[in-house]
């Protein structure tokens, strides 16, 4: 009997193909890339993290300060150059999985909203969302590089999916892993804490799976979500509030972003304010300077970021007008076509062939 059912053929489905065709993409775009100038990162974020991630496996586990920038990539990072040596191509293959895996959600997404068209137009409709993605420029690159930005992008898509595919709602179990996963997330880039409230409906709004005392259920998914969101964000807040002995969250980085999108010369894009160099690091830093040349002596890094959030709020007070077409002009230029590159490396490895047209 078991040898029978290990004679039974395994047929390939359409999600099987897509994963390999998109994972064959990136890693054409990751050959190119390490035979350019530019797979070792020199400046910006990239160095950045990098930056951070060679110091941790030195042993430089924290400098006794908050976070300033947040550290989830740069420790995720360091444990890799641990295990595989140092070198951005391991991340980058498995980033470059991990985008095949997002293409393969978003086919299987695609699926299941277009079925109640036919399964062969649901499929087609998910083989040209895929396609999409497949030659879409920003993915082929942020796969590529030492950004966090494709762990964000599966991650997102992945939550998407385990909504979308159930009839019902969240139970406890899910929650607690989709709150855990959510706060770990978050370490890197906090942003995809914008689907806390999109975890929320779903426990509240799709029907539970049981017809026995579901408020209660409701109300212990609930908990359980935010539970699991604190426990993958602890390595944050505890390290900050324990180690440092500073009240920040996650990062206290916040203030100086909070600035740099409403200050007098902001025009609704990532452009540094006079007294900031461009680049992480040295922005960051920059703006430690400044704030503790202002106050006359050394800050705690939360106190930097409140010195900088307070200017960016005097800022809005003081010049309503302008900061009202300021938010219009970001407005605009959020659904505009444009694309933004501030890493300017997507232009870099285009112009250099690297990706594929798109």
């Amino acid at each position: 009997m078991t040898q029978r059912k290990l004679l039974i053929p395994f047929h390939l489905q359409p999600a099987h193909y897509v994963f390999a065709g998109v994972l064959l993409i990136r890693v054409v775009v990751l050959a190119r890339l390490t035979v350019s100038p530019f797979l070792l990162p020199t400046r910006g974020d990239m160095h950045f993290y990098d930056d951070w991630a060679r110091r941790i496996v030195s042993g430089q586990f924290t400098d006794h300060l908050a976070f300033y920038g947040l550290p989830g990539y740069a420790y995720l990072l360091a444990a890799l150059y641990k295990l595989a040596g140092y070198g951005p191509f391991v991340p980058a293959l498995l980033q470059a999985l991990l985008d095949a895996g997002t293409a393969v959600l978003i086919y299987k997404i695609s699926v299941a909203i277009f079925s109640g068209t036919g399964m062969r137009c649901a499929q087609i409709a998910g083989l040209v969302a895929t396609g999409g993605w497949a030659v879409f420029v920003p993915a082929q690159t942020y796969a590529a590089i030492l950004m966090p930005t494709a762990w964000l992008v599966f991650i997102f898509w992945l939550i998407l999916w385990r909504i979308i595919r159930q009839k019902n709602a969240p139970g406890r179990c899910e929650a607690l892993i989709l709150g855990l996963l959510v706060g770990l997330t978050a370490t890197a880039i906090a942003t995809i804490l914008f689907l806390i409230p999109l975890l929320i409906s779903a426990i509240v709004l799709k029907p539970a799976i049981s017809n026995h005392s579901q408020f209660r259920t409701r109300i212990s998914a609930l908990v359980l979500l935010f539970l699991g969101a604190a426990a993958g964000t602890s390595p944050c807040w505890v390290h900050n509030c324990l180690v440092a002995q500073d009240r920040v969250f996650l990062s206290a980085h916040s203030g100086i972003n909070f600035w740099i999108g409403n200050n007098p010369s902001a025009n609704g894009y990532p452009r540094f304010p006079p007294g900031l160099r461009a680049g992480q690091a040295a922005m960051l830093q920059d703006s430690i300077d400044a704030a503790e040349s202002a106050a006359g002596h050394s800050l705690k890094r939360g106190e930097v970021s409140h010195y900088w959030s307070a200017k960016a709020r005097d800022y809005i007070q003081r010049y309503p007008a302008a900061w009202l077409r300021l938010v219009a002009l970001k407005f605009r230029a959020f659904w505009s076509a444009f694309q933004y590159d501030d890493l300017s490396i997507i232009t870099i490895l285009r112009e250099q062939k690297v990706t594929f047209p798109g």
